[in-house]
């Protein structure tokens, strides 16, 4: 059976019709009878694991003569209340378990016994931090937990903004004015500064941009660096590290148009630090590396000691071919730039790689061979192959963008889920926009 059907037993308010009980009466059964018509789960629409949820069963009852229930689970923790609730604590892994309803009833003259059991899914603790119409993107959390991200206002011209989110489901903050479209909003750690690439017109090349934590326009944001010029056509994806000033981004130069690594100190002015050489003579020539982000360490004066980035062959051009996940170590200022790269997991459906603060686990989003949609992976950092990694997010709707927390205890990433997600997948619910989800109780490889 698949997930998505057993997620619609889960969720659904009710969740078996009366015909599909199995009922046993000891005297009489007519229509006076109580019948199970369905279970409610009060705390999430599909069960989450390792922590109380609050069932109800939900019965007819005509006469509404006294009940008497008992509960039972095939795993977990239940609490047999003998009433209509009761708190059922599932085991903490994804899968299907069952809880088995029983009521007994009498009228003075007959005694009903009715028993039910529920096929009842369990999957991680997801939290929803933002509802919209409107299509969201380039989600990055901050040190004190908050979410920055860009948001589209107008889906067919590609204009949008930065906005930042200070709690699940608070009101979000507009925090740029006057440009015509926004991409990739990175907070620096200390959350003095946001850089992000953007166009102040829609005439203009694509440039990086820092302005002030408080948000800002065209006049009171800073142009860090511009693209379309003879040494740099090609500008996308900043991300600044947790610590310090350092800001890596994709770019090309003059000498080939594959766009290549950089990074550069915006709190201590130098010249950009290439992480991969695009010398036209290095075995790296054809290969593009991006969306690319920081690995474990760093601090104030020194940027972390790695960086992990899809690989692409031909980027931009027919015959585009990805090549899987390398890892690259952090040149610094005197260094010269890789100039060979070894796929560090060989394995084409790798995208957006995150490395966790701790440096153990890099989470990534992945649509499988055949699949609609993307789901969020974990993988060991010292794993050789997919076959290694975890499974965090499942189901029909498209999630991608994963993101660290800081305390590496969160994934925050994009998603067009609803709240009632296990039905949607079966009866199509309209999904207009993406928003942001954190997943937290996720098994780690």
């Amino acid at each position: 059976m698949k997930w998505h059907v057993r997620l619609v037993a889960a969720a659904a308010v009710v969740a078996a019709l009366a015909g599909c009980s199995e009922s046993d009466t000891v005297k009489g059964s007519g229509s006076y009878a109580p019948i199970i018509t369905g279970l409610r789960n009060n705390t999430a629409d599909v069960a989450i694991r390792g922590i109380p949820n609050a069932l109800e069963v939900v019965v007819t009852n005509v006469n509404g003569l006294p009940l008497t229930v008992h509960w039972t689970a095939s795993a977990g923790t239940m609490s047999d209340s003998t009433g209509m609730d009761a708190i059922w604590i599932p085991p903490d892994s994804v899968g299907t378990d069952t809880v088995t309803v029983s009521l007994t009833a009498a009228d003075g003259t007959n005694t009903y016994f009715k028993t039910t059991s529920f096929p009842l899914y369990v999957d991680n603790e997801y939290e929803r931090w933002t509802r919209s119409d409107a299509i969201q993107y380039d989600v990055a959390p901050t040190a004190g937990d908050e979410l920055v991200y860009a948001e589209l206002r107008n889906n067919i011209t590609g204009e949008g903004d930065v906005y930042r989110v200070a709690a699940p489901l608070a009101a979000p903050i507009r925090l740029t004015q006057d440009f015509y479209s926004i991409q990739s909003p990175t907070p620096r750690g200390d959350q003095a500064q946001i850089a992000f690439t953007g166009r102040r017109r829609s005439t203009d090349s694509v440039s990086i941009w820092l302005m002030p934590w408080g948000g800002g326009d065209t006049l009171s944001a800073t142009k860090l660096s511009q693209g379309n010029t003879q040494a740099q056509r090609f500008l996308a994806h900043p991300r600044f590290s947790w610590e310090g000033g350092f800001l890596m981004y994709a770019s090309d130069t003059n000498l080939v148009g594959f766009p290549k690594l950089f990074y550069r100190d915006v709190i201590n002015p130098a010249p950009p630090v290439a992480v991969v050489s695009n010398s036209s003579a290095a075995s790296v020539f054809l290969n593009a590396y991006m969306p690319a982000n920081w690995g474990p360490g760093g601090s104030g004066i020194a940027p972390p000691e790695s960086v992990v980035t899809p690989s692409y062959r031909f980027f931009g051009f027919v015959g585009q071919t990805p090549r899987g996940a390398f890892k690259f170590r952090t040149p610094s200022f005197a260094e010269p730039a890789a100039t060979s790269d070894l796929a560090w997991v060989a394995d084409t459906t790798i995208a957006e790689p995150d490395w966790s603060s701790d440096g153990k686990y890099i989470v990534f989003s992945r649509k499988e061979v055949g699949a609609t949609h993307r789901d969020i992976w974990l993988l060991p950092t010292n794993a050789t192959s997919i076959s290694q990694a975890v499974q965090v997010t499942r189901g029909p709707a498209d999630d991608s963008h994963p993101r660290f927390s800081k305390d590496g205890q969160s994934i925050f990433f994009v998603s067009n889920r609803q709240d009632r997600y296990g039905l949607n997948g079966i009866f199509a619910t309209e999904r207009r926009g993406t928003n942001l989800w954190r997943v937290r109780r996720y098994d780690l490889p």
